[in-house]
């Protein structure tokens, strides 16, 4: 499993001496627990991979947004240390799919479904690629997608100036 493997990777870091390591292991095998009680509580089992890789997605995607927000205030010593902890962080992660790979999959998706608006399509398409891609890359690819498909009616998909997709009908006026 691989919280065990987590496990061994903290008495590593631990031996060897290294601070950055053993800080991320530490913070990852607590919220693991912490999932873990709580799943405990609900359904009176343990953590599967699958779980324990979307706790991981989800400490990468924290890490990535204190690195915007460390940028955006001048605080590039802080951004450093995040970005370091999300590239070890990334060694546990599943690859991701490259945005060609993921475009292909959309336009496959979006091809052989019905779908009636923005969030209808964006289900379908996380239900297939979940954890193969970033889902703020999944989403700017489909929005980009749909507003050009040929699969949908004309004018059907409007982009307002809050970048949000409202489905309209054909005829009315935008």
């Amino acid at each position: 499993m691989l919280k065990d493997q987590l496990m061994s990777d903290l008495r590593n870091a631990m031996k060897s001496g290294d601070q950055l390591q053993t800080g991320v292991l530490r913070m990852l095998i607590a919220a693991l627990n912490n999932k873990e009680i709580e799943f405990r509580l609900k359904k009176n089992a343990s953590l599967s991979d699958e779980v324990t890789a979307q706790i991981l997605a989800s400490e990468a995607k924290k890490r990535r947004e204190a690195i915007e927000i460390f940028k955006s205030g001048g605080r590039k010593d802080l951004a450093s240390k995040e970005e370091a902890e999300l590239n070890f962080l990334q060694n546990y992660l599943p690859k991701q799919m490259p945005q060609v790979d993921v475009e292909q999959a959309i336009k496959k998706i979006i091809k052989n479904g019905q779908f009636k608006d923005f969030g209808s399509a964006m289900k379908a398409v996380m239900a297939e690629l979940k954890g193969k891609a970033d889902a703020k890359i999944i989403s700017e690819t489909l929005k980009n997608l749909l507003n050009k498909s040929p699969h949908l009616p004309t004018g059907y998909w409007l982009c307002g100036k809050d970048k949000n997709h409202i489905p309209i009908h054909p005829r009315a006026k935008a």
